[in-house]
């Protein structure tokens, strides 16, 4: 019998995925450029396709014990709330100073 937490990486990879894909693109792309850094130990680029960005979370939820990868988790969904959240006015400076 496997255990519970088997299979907890891969639906948090996947709920990620799910909730950054629904995200406009000015939004994600700044949400990926929290993420990578947070994963840090985890090397990818905000363009690498989502199928990359999926198995570079699983494995980075694997790679720590089941209470961490639900902090984890949790972080990052808030992120993406956060993110989702910021009203268009920070958001227009946000990307204004990017661009500059």
């Amino acid at each position: 019998m496997t255990h519970p937490f088997d299979d907890q990486p891969s639906i948090f990879a996947t709920s990620i995925i799910i909730l950054a894909n629904l995200m406009p693109d000015d939004r994600r792309v700044f949400f990926l450029e929290w993420l990578f850094p947070h994963i840090a130990q985890i090397t990818a680029g905000r363009n690498d396709p989502p199928e990359r960005l999926y198995a570079i979370l699983v494995k980075w939820f694997a790679s720590m014990p089941h209470e961490n990868a639900r902090h984890e988790y949790r972080t990052v969904v808030h992120e993406i709330c956060w993110w989702e959240d910021l009203k268009v006015s920070a958001l227009k400076r946000m990307l204004s100073k990017a661009r500059s």
